[in-house]
């Protein structure tokens, strides 16, 4: 960043610079065998993420797809002209983006998202908000979210506790959240 550098020169320097101070650019072989090992462990460690991102488009593309087989079911489950109601209901429904469920954006909420863009209910300048409120929900609470995770595990905390502790108190914000979204756009 101080060198005002593109990211893909920035990682070349960084792997070069890591090998030389590591000790790995002692010979060529050895070098090309550092970064050749490198690469597939990196590979092999977020394999899952990559399977699950692969899948996580086609999934919201078909749901674009299809979105008007959904749009009887929506326009009478959504509320169209209340958005206050629509503030409430998805306060009430946060925690199910819990587990990258329904309305996580990142998750199984991507096709949520695209059914609802689709449909025109709601401009999408309030529909992100709607759903990333939701979103932070699961961001901050998931115990599918690494960071989560890593942290849990940090501090020695148990999944349990965790959701016990994280999810009554996000739900809160969620909903403080969700109405400032309504005072926004109202």
């Amino acid at each position: 960043m101080i060198f005002k550098m593109e990211s893909v020169a920035a990682l070349l320097i960084a792997i070069i610079l890591a090998a030389l101070v590591t000790g790995q650019a002692k010979s060529w072989k050895k070098f090309v065998d550092f970064l050749d090992g490198t690469a597939q462990r990196g590979v092999k460690d977020i394999s899952g993420l990559i399977t699950f991102l692969l899948i996580l488009m086609t999934f919201q593309g078909v749901a674009g797809v299809n979105a008007d087989l959904f749009t009887p079911i929506f326009r009478n489950i959504i509320p169209q002209h209340n958005l206050l109601l629509l503030v409430v209901g998805l306060g009430i429904l946060a925690p199910l983006a819990l587990m990258r469920g329904p309305l996580m954006a990142y998750g199984a909420g991507a096709a949520t998202v695209a059914v609802l863009s689709s449909l025109n209910i709601l401009p999408d300048s309030v529909l992100l908000p709607l759903i990333s409120v939701a979103s932070i929900f699961a961001i901050s609470t998931d115990i599918t979210q690494s960071w989560n995770v890593w942290g849990m595990d940090y501090l020695d905390v148990k999944s349990g506790q965790f959701l016990k502790h994280g999810v009554p108190l996000m739900w809160g914000v969620t909903f403080i959240n969700q109405f400032v979204v309504w005072i926004v756009f109202h």
